[in-house]
């Protein structure tokens, strides 16, 4: 409908009119633009994720898995074998206590289970443990990430990444795993 913009009469229009026209349709060409643009932007992956990250890269991973877990609105769901602290400390303290998050691990030590109490006082939390995981998983929301190494060891002494998974594909087996998992902790 851009192309189409202003007043149009069979007679024909003056210039004056013809240049209100030209500047309506550049308006309405701008708009669709910038929609399209934003559009496109959201089927994009944040450029702010690197991916990849070499040895001694630790910093940058953990400010990409931080920024992966902020964009949780509703539920954050980590599955990795080897958890300690600092999933608590820094990567899920800081989210509004209304998003849900659960974590599934194999390994439950006492110090990962005092830290699990403890964060269960926010609400809406919960740890299960199960032999059946192995791989390293973040679900939030409808969107699945896959990282390579255990997340309090990423980048520390191998190289290690984060990849982008369908989630569609990966959550019900998780949630699969989940429903037959162990109950540690919950709020």
């Amino acid at each position: 409908m851009a192309e189409w913009s202003g007043e149009h009469n069979m007679m024909g229009i003056s210039p004056g009119q013809e240049q209100h026209n030209f500047a309506l349709r550049l308006q309405s060409f701008e708009a669709l633009l910038s929609a399209s643009i934003s559009e496109l932007e959201m089927m994009l992956p944040e450029e702010e994720i690197s991916g990849a990250y070499d040895v001694g890269e630790e910093y940058r991973f953990y400010r990409d898995l931080k920024s992966v877990v902020q964009l949780a609105k509703q539920e954050v769901f980590i599955i990795d074998n080897y958890l300690d602290s600092q999933l608590f400390d820094i990567y899920v303290a800081d989210l509004d206590p209304k998003i849900t998050v659960r974590v599934m691990t194999n390994q439950v030590s006492s110090s990962l289970d005092n830290i699990a109490r403890k964060f269960a006082g926010r609400g809406n939390f919960e740890l299960r443990a199960s032999k059946d995981v192995h791989d390293r998983v973040v679900l939030v929301d409808d969107r699945c990430w896959v990282i390579g190494q255990s997340i309090k060891d990423a980048a520390k002494k191998k190289p290690t990444y984060i990849v982008e998974h369908t989630a569609n594909t990966m959550r019900p087996i998780y949630e699969n795993i989940w429903a037959s998992a162990t109950t540690v902790v919950k709020s």
